[in-house]
């Protein structure tokens, strides 16, 4: 997953992606990310600080629309036959 890779570190020790303050890079990537997940786990103990992010996100108030989003979009896809080249 090089682009999980790239992200992170990018994302280095700041708490939001584009530093200290949360911008709408933040909503833009969890928006995807959630999204991926349809297809591939993220792995926390490879991706700690990627996870910690995420949990972030999770917490804010509006992040529940993209969750309502991201579930169906998850249950969709894996609802079809697919096969995942790794």
């Amino acid at each position: 997953m090089i682009s999980i890779t790239r992200m992170v570190l990018f994302h280095k020790d700041q708490p939001y992606m584009a530093g200290d303050q949360l911008t709408i890079a933040d909503f833009s990537l969890i928006s995807s990310i959630t999204s991926l997940v349809a297809y591939v786990d993220i792995d926390a103990v490879k991706y700690p600080k990627l996870k910690a992010w995420m949990c972030r996100m999770e917490e804010l108030p509006v992040y529940a629309e993209n969750a309502k989003g991201a579930g169906l979009f998850v249950a969709s896809v894996k609802k079809s036959k697919f096969t995942v080249a790794t």
